[in-house]
């Protein structure tokens, strides 16, 4: 199958043959130059006389090599090209990367603009919503305040009840204390041997039958009666009130922006 050679790689080629033909042609001269004769010596011979002996000078000896200064200085000018070219390359390519971080800079720049305006909306529905939360919780602290007039009302009126009805009501409590002081040491008994569900299913059994007695003769059987509960053991005031649980925390949404710009 016929391939074509790129034409960018002709004069690649045509280069690597001179530069080679140029460094071949060096080496020949330096290591395979001629030499001539002249420069004739006497010297003696083992019969002790004196002969005439010509000596060999090679021929580049004083004489200048232009071909070779020529490649010299064709290979100094090359260098000093390829590393003009390596300066000029490294110069370009710390502006491209200037440029690159420029652009990057902006984007950032620019995304970080749309963040802040993304985030303006939601701001302000965060403090919509935190103004609405701040007069609920103001709503809720108006709404306690008399709770705290009903609780203090309930305390005074069962207080005065409860000292009103005292001189009708004291032999019913000294009653009611014999009735504990009795009762203990079984109590005691109860918990010593941990039989408190004994003592509970003992008790459901008793206000039974106590039911079904008052419910036919009209009268308790462990109890008082419901005049007596009402009038000495009514006195019950409420609970106080419980404050409201009030949120005050003010957190508005975060935003979060990148400053390498």
């Amino acid at each position: 199958m016929n391939s074509k050679i790129p034409s960018y790689i002709i004069p690649i080629i045509i280069i690597i043959i001179c530069f080679s033909s140029l460094i071949g042609l060096s080496l020949y001269k330096s290591y395979f130059k001629p030499v001539q004769e002249g420069l004739e010596t006497r010297i003696m011979r083992e019969d002790g006389k004196l002969v005439k002996r010509r000596k060999k000078k090679s021929i580049r000896e004083g004489l200048d090599d232009p071909v070779g200064d020529a490649i010299r200085e064709s290979i100094e000018n090359t260098k000093r090209t390829f590393e003009q070219a390596g300066e000029s390359l490294k110069k370009s390519f710390a502006i491209f990367d200037e440029v690159t971080k420029g652009f990057k800079k902006m984007s950032n720049f620019f995304n970080s603009i749309g963040d802040i305006f993304s985030y303006i909306p939601r701001l302000f529905q965060y403090l919509a919503w935190y103004i609405g939360h701040v007069f609920d919780n103001i709503t809720q602290a108006f709404l306690y305040i008399p709770t705290i007039f009903q609780w203090v009302g309930s305390y005074i009126t069962g207080g005065m009840k409860f000292i009103t009805n005292f001189n009708k009501c004291f032999g019913w409590y000294i009653l009611d204390i014999i009735g504990q002081i009795c009762y203990s040491p079984f109590k005691f008994i109860f918990w010593l041997f941990n039989l408190q569900s004994l003592e509970k299913l003992l008790w459901e059994i008793a206000e039974s039958i106590d039911c079904t007695v008052k419910k036919y003769t009209k009268y308790h059987l462990i109890h008082y009666s419901d005049s007596i509960i009402d009038r000495c053991y009514s006195f019950c005031p409420d609970e106080f009130p419980k404050f409201p649980d009030l949120d005050w925390r003010f957190n508005p949404p975060t935003l979060h922006l990148d400053t390498d710009w």
